[in-house]
């Protein structure tokens, strides 16, 4: 359905078999028919609405973290467009509420879009209030037809970390420790804290100290070495009149 956002994929590869159905089966020759008009229906009229149903509310998604955005997409049909005024309300898992704005779709009339911003980690719900009105109902001005159909719908969408880490803040010692371990550290708990500052004490006394360094070639054998080999090569190229 153009739109609408909905894909339908049919595969034809079975769909011969229908003309070999045997005889004993001929109750069922219907279904092939009631298929394809339905699955029409469908399309045409759109899968969103319940049975018995003239509007919609669809969230984009049902799962967010803090922080992200969610659209709600609320659609009606059978009524003027200029006369459907739904009211959509956020529910906090705190019990807060939140009006939120629906704002028309300009190539679409009959679908109204609402953006929520989603902070607390919880379950939090739409709901959605209106009055439908048939097509040809006149009111008159702070009046309400018999004919109007009051509308009630829900979503629920939940909030919640996908970081462990943020989930469960608490500190794991045993991992601690298995980190600490190769690299020569230590993991104290908070009644060692003394033990902590004893450690930060003896650091900064080693950065303090004076280094003193040790030159490798400040010897003199190493000094020999280097000679003797220098002569060595001197004398090889010496010999085979390479200098």
């Amino acid at each position: 359905n153009d739109g609408a956002g909905r894909v339908m994929a049919v595969l034809t590869d079975g769909l011969w078999q229908w003309s070999f159905l045997p005889s004993s089966l001929a109750s069922h020759h219907s279904v092939y028919h009631d298929f394809w008009q339905r699955t029409i229906r469908w399309l045409a009229t759109g899968g969103q609405f319940l049975p018995g149903q003239s509007i919609s509310m669809a969230p984009s998604r049902l799962a967010v973290e803090p922080g992200e955005s969610v659209q709600i997409t609320v659609t009606t049909r059978y009524v003027e467009s200029e006369q459907f005024q739904p009211s959509l309300v956020l529910v906090g898992p705190d019990g807060q509420r939140e009006q939120l704005t629906l704002m028309r779709v300009s190539e679409r009339p009959t679908r109204l879009l609402a953006t929520a911003r989603m902070q607390m980690p919880g379950v939090h719900q739409f709901e959605l209030s209106a009055v439908l009105r048939s097509r040809g109902d006149s009111p008159a001005p702070g009046s309400v037809p018999e004919s109007a159909e009051p509308m009630r719908q829900t979503a629920r969408v939940a909030v919640y970390e996908s970081s462990e880490e943020k989930r469960d803040p608490s500190a794991k010692p045993q991992l601690l420790g298995a980190l600490c371990e190769p690299t020569g550290g230590e993991c104290l708990s908070l009644q060692q804290r003394d033990q902590l500052l004893a450690h930060l004490q003896a650091l900064w006394q080693v950065r303090e100290t004076d280094r003193k360094w040790n030159y490798v070639f400040d010897q003199p054998m190493v000094l020999a070495l280097i000679g003797g080999f220098f002569g060595l090569e001197w004398f090889l190229r010496r010999r085979s009149v390479m200098l």
